[in-house]
């Protein structure tokens, strides 16, 4: 007796009738298992956390700086005026070129690990329904509580196996390699010694400037400060889109808030040098922060900006 022969659709095509495995994936939950994915956050953290931490400094002392310049009105020097201009561009653009290189991180880093996601499922072969579903509510949704979101996730959980392979994943590596190897902008901010500006002396005693003018100023810079941000409200659309008229008038509200500024900060000083020579202090003033680094000389910041705040006398000229 001949034996039957198989029909040649099986002979070629021997898993076409392989159950298929139904199974579900979620791209963070792969991530979160992933050695490789781990290796390359862990990296990354630290240098982030260290751009994040280097620009938030520098750009409250840059806000200190601004203020102090502001305040001495006519008493800041030209080198200090030209000292807070460099340093205010430099730091702006060390926080341009971070944002950027971040920017481009996040877009790497979603291109190459999405790869390697998609290269992984099509290596799971026909037999394999991977669908992506993440169970229960996730991001913002499971801030908001729970019935955002399935419950559970049908089938198999794929997330582990995926992760697996593209920790193997050759291609992956090399990316990751590449990409933890690209230097970071540079977010130190040089540090450069600024002369005092005599006020009962010229030094070597000093008092902060930004300090003085928290202290004792500031209702009247805060409501300045509402004031500019109420007449730049309006304008905002024209200043997206580089209207002449529109960054005519914010300059012009942007004059009127360090015009009073400066006035404020000449009550200030004349009522305060009044009282220190009163009290036979000789001080100067200091408007570079220690971020910045700051003036040479003896800080009584702390002891004579409490003084002057219990200063009736000061507090009443400055009413």
């Amino acid at each position: 007796m001949r034996a039957a022969l198989l029909p040649l659709a099986l002979l070629l095509s021997p898993l076409a009738f392989a159950k298929a495995v139904e199974g579900y994936y979620s791209p963070d939950a792969v991530a979160a298992s992933s050695a490789a994915f781990g290796r390359y956050s862990n990296a990354l953290m630290p240098r982030f956390e260290k751009a994040e931490r280097d620009i938030a400094v520098a750009n409250n002392a840059v806000s200190e700086l601004e203020l102090g310049v502001l305040v001495l009105g006519g008493r800041a020097p030209d080198e200090l005026r030209a000292h807070y201009k460099s340093t205010r561009k430099t730091v702006t653009v060390a926080f341009l070129q971070t944002q950027a290189h971040i920017a481009l991180l996040e877009d790497d880093s979603s291109a190459t690990f999405g790869a390697a996601l998609e290269r992984a499922l099509v290596a799971m072969g026909p037999t394999t329904v991977a669908k992506e579903c993440a169970a229960g509510p996730s991001g913002i949704a499971a801030i908001a509580g729970p019935g955002r979101g399935p419950a559970t996730c049908a089938g198999e959980d794929l997330n582990a196996p995926l992760a697996a392979a593209i920790d193997k994943d050759p291609a992956l590596l090399a990316a990751i390699d590449e990409i933890l190897a690209l230097e970071w902008p540079d977010t130190t901010i040089p540090k450069a010694t600024q002369p005092l500006v005599p006020l009962t002396s010229a030094g070597p005693a000093y008092i902060q400037v930004d300090d003085l003018a928290i202290a004792l100023l500031s209702r009247q810079i805060e409501d300045l400060g509402a004031t500019f941000e109420q007449e730049i409200a309006p304008l905002e659309r024209g200043l997206e889109a580089k209207d002449p008229q529109a960054l005519a008038d914010a300059k012009a509200a942007r004059d009127r808030y360090e015009a009073g500024v400066s006035a404020a900060g000449a009550k200030m000083l004349t009522a305060v040098e009044k009282s220190l020579k009163k009290r036979g202090e000789a001080v100067a003033l200091c408007a570079n922060p220690a971020a910045f680094g700051g003036c040479e000389g003896e800080d009584k910041t702390d002891l004579l900006v409490r003084a002057l705040s219990n200063d009736k006398k000061v507090l009443k000229a400055l009413r």
